[in-house]
């Protein structure tokens, strides 16, 4: 917004959680004249929202936002994950959710799925390794049946950068494409030629 020659408001926020009224529409006021289009999140006047909660034994809570606008709550350990959401974590912003503006819902929710697993999942035994590595086969075999979603989970992976994840998902299409023939891979990945 700066690049645009608009002023950016400073809110004065007291350690009692408080905002001036008259600051905050003044932000309104501007990110209106800016971006009218922009869907706006309201708070109750005077109040800056509260970080996320936290779900027991598992952190706080991080809201997700898919590019189809869904918002999925996932938990912190497990959006770490992803070293990109990480970062935006890390930024300390209070933004009511995440927003990735490249990944729909159904992508979003296979990613969350990996990252709670392997979150919550250690591998220091070899029960614990063995259950995570029974875990993935299953995982990835069922995106396997659909070439086309698998592509687009590991391409929102490597976007994101989920390591495990683009490695799992890369070695079954490694796999996959092994032993065909240049025709029965383009077809596979339904590309023309």
């Amino acid at each position: 917004m700066a690049d645009q020659g608009v002023e950016m408001a400073v809110l004065p926020v007291e350690k009692t959680g408080e905002v001036s009224e008259e600051a905050v529409e003044k932000v309104a006021e501007e990110v209106e004249k800016v971006e009218p289009e922009v869907e706006m999140v309201v708070f109750p006047v005077g109040k800056v929202p509260a970080p996320a909660p936290e779900a027991e034994g598992t952190g706080r809570m991080i809201t997700l936002k898919s590019s189809d606008g869904a918002l999925i709550e996932v938990a912190e350990a497990s959006a770490r994950l992803s070293k990109i959401i990480g970062k935006r974590i890390d930024d300390g912003r209070t933004d009511p959710y995440i927003l990735l503006p490249a990944v729909d819902t159904a992508t979003l929710e296979k990613m969350i799925a990996y990252c709670n697993q392997h979150a919550d999942k250690k591998s220091d035994t070899v029960e614990e390794k063995e259950y995570l590595k029974n875990w993935d086969k299953t995982f990835i075999d069922e995106l396997a049946g659909d070439t086309g979603f698998l592509v687009k989970v590991i391409v929102a992976s490597t976007d994101f950068k989920i390591d495990g994840l683009l490695d799992l998902a890369s070695q079954r299409v490694t796999e996959a494409v092994k032993e065909k023939s240049l025709e029965e891979i383009l077809k596979a990945f339904n590309v023309s030629e």
